[in-house]
């Protein structure tokens, strides 16, 4: 029997479980058998995990694109501060947030949240955020009208972090950060 331990900074730790065995049969004869790779993950107190996605994958300028962030706590203990913190396309922010359209979904409830700041764009999910619990913070952004003409795709990320325990305990974060991608939608536009 082999276990194998595998584990990335703030992941879960993975155990991969093969089997082997030999055998023998007749007078002077045997075999051996080694079994599939079965995976599970170590669960652990403090672990949160995370996608964000855009509603819409492309874009024009000037209009407006919705993001979902989804993070759940996959540890057995309660996370505190759980923090958001989107760069809304990076260098130069061609992206900047629409007032008054976020919200917040913790485990099917549904209610308004407002940024702690919109440069970065950050939201803080209330504590505590218990173990197995899931948030989804869903906002609208406008693509910049300036947004110069050759710019074809633009990428954002968001980080999130989470203390461990308390609201001082251990800071731990999704690694690597949440991005995504939205590109240029193919379109006319007819200026007379």
């Amino acid at each position: 029997l082999n276990i194998l331990f595998s584990k990335e900074k703030n992941m879960a730790t993975q155990i991969n479980n093969v089997a082997s065995a030999t055998y023998g049969y007749g007078r002077d004869s045997s075999g051996s058998a080694v079994s599939n790779i079965a995976t599970t993950n170590l669960i652990e107190d403090y672990a949160i995990s995370g996608v964000k996605t855009p509603l819409k994958t492309e874009f024009r300028p000037g209009e407006n694109v919705t993001y979902q962030i989804y993070v759940r706590n996959d540890g057995t203990l309660p996370l505190y501060n759980v923090t958001i913190s989107d760069d809304l396309g990076g260098v130069g922010t061609p992206l900047s947030f629409v007032s008054g359209t976020a919200s917040l979904n913790v485990d099917g409830t549904n209610t308004p949240i407002i940024p702690t700041s919109v440069n970065p764009l950050s939201f803080v999910i209330p504590s505590p955020f218990e173990s197995g619990s899931q948030a989804t913070v869903t906002f609208v952004v406008r693509v910049s009208a300036a947004l110069d003409s050759s710019v074809e795709y633009i990428t954002n990320t968001a980080s999130v972090t989470a203390n461990e325990g308390s609201p001082t305990g251990t800071i731990i974060s999704i690694n690597p950060p949440l991005t995504s991608t939205i590109t240029l939608e193919d379109f006319a536009s007819l200026v007379i």
